[in-house]
């Protein structure tokens, strides 16, 4: 039986972000099609594991991670951990559960375990990664948005991340991405173009699916039958933080303004940025806070809006609204990596004042509502992950061979 261990830089049971949702259904996927899934993470030592095999990261990273915070509000835990010396004892660990194992495949999810990772092994076992974002793309827009830092500083970080793209993924036998678009743009970068694949992001369209709404939870928050709901999803990360501003800085206003009894929904931990910044005091927003079942409230939502301008790699959250059967209003930012028809399955718009426009003709026009939301059902149940995720079976058949 083929034994994988799949390495991830933060502990899976503490998040519930898209790619950490990724990894828990393509480990379950491996693990019912007869493969035996080992998992190493490695994450703050304070941060409780569950029963696999775990590192915590020594305090030399912690504390330059926490200095460059202060100084900068610079998030650099991550590079530190790909980079800085401490993480040697990772490298001892990591060769004990391979020989103590008998591993066959590893498999990185992320860039950033890479470096120690190529450093212990080499060549010794075929080596997979899930490129998940392009990450010196990612980084660069993470420091823009958040950080203080200076230009000539955050300059050489990119450059940094973008030697460690070029450098390792060139070492290592697949390097996976999740959309075309960055499967390219790592081809532009250098990175050679037969250890590039694509395998997209997936739902579980047995768990997320339509269903009836329930006249009990509309009356709970208050929803009459004239609102329009509309429903946003997501987790703590800058592009989703940006979302929340857009919409309570001019989207939602700027719809007040034309038509009043709309009501906004936040789910995910995404919430409590919403009710930190006072939004939901002066605009009619409900934080929900986390949700375990998402469909209850995909249910009583009317449009699911996503007004993404960052981030790249694959949008789970737009797939899993599809899956919902809602329609979703959004950008292109939202649907990279998707086969989707505009006006058909989904409403993708060029800007904030088209995507008013497109919630406002959507509201007077329910069966088009209804009709976008079973198409995009339709579209969604073309990425079951129990299909998607079976093409790493593949990559594993053809580096056994």
């Amino acid at each position: 039986m083929l034994k994988v261990l799949v390495v991830i830089p933060y502990h899976l049971n503490r998040y519930t972000h898209g790619n950490a949702i990724r990894i828990k259904q393509m480990v379950r996927i491996l693990k019912e099609n007869g493969v035996e899934v080992r998992l190493l993470t490695y994450d703050l030592p304070w941060i409780r594991n569950g029963d696999h095999y775990s590192y915590s990261v020594k305090m030399e990273i912690i504390l330059a991670a926490v200095f460059s915070r202060i100084l900068f509000n610079l998030p650099i835990f991550d590079l530190a951990c790909a980079t800085l010396s401490p993480i040697r004892l990772f490298k001892k660990k990591l060769m004990k559960i391979v020989e103590d194992e008998a591993i066959d495949i590893v498999q990185v999810e992320n860039l950033w375990p890479l470096p120690p990772i190529l450093d212990s092994i080499g060549g010794a076992l075929p080596i997979i990664v899930t490129l998940h974002d392009v990450y010196s793309d990612r980084y660069s827009e993470l420091i823009e948005y958040t950080s203080r830092c200076p230009k000539v500083l955050s300059n050489r970080l990119v450059k940094i991340v973008n030697r460690i793209e070029l450098e390792y993924l060139n070492k290592v036998n697949i390097a996976v991405c999740l959309t075309e678009a960055d499967r390219a743009r790592y081809a532009n970068m250098g990175v050679e173009e037969d250890k590039l694949k694509v395998i997209p992001g997936a739902v579980d369209v047995e768990k997320i699916k339509p269903q009836k709404p329930n006249p009990i939870l509309r009356r709970k928050h208050g929803l009459r039958r004239e609102d329009l709901i509309l429903f946003f999803v997501g987790s703590m990360m800058y592009q989703n933080k940006k979302a929340i501003d857009d919409m309570a800085r001019y989207i939602l206003p700027k719809l007040l303004k034309r038509s009043s009894n709309i009501k906004l929904l936040i789910a995910g931990s995404i919430s409590k940025y919403a009710e930190k910044r006072g939004y939901s005091k002066n605009l009619p927003i409900i934080p929900l806070g986390y949700v375990e079942d998402l469909n209850q409230y995909y249910a009583i939502a009317d449009i699911v809006v996503i007004p993404t301008l960052l981030g790249t790699g694959f949008k789970t959250k737009t797939l899993e609204a599809m899956a919902a059967g809602k329609p979703v209003v959004c950008t292109r930012k939202a649907v990279r990596g998707m086969g989707v028809l505009n006006w058909k399955n989904i409403v993708v718009c060029e800007d904030f004042r088209e995507m008013i426009d497109a919630i406002l003709f959507l509201r007077e026009r329910r069966e088009m509502i209804e009709r976008i939301g079973k198409n995009a059902r339709i579209t969604a149940e073309k990425y079951d992950l129990c299909q998607v995720f079976k093409e790493y079976l593949t990559l594993y058949e053809n580096l056994k061979a």
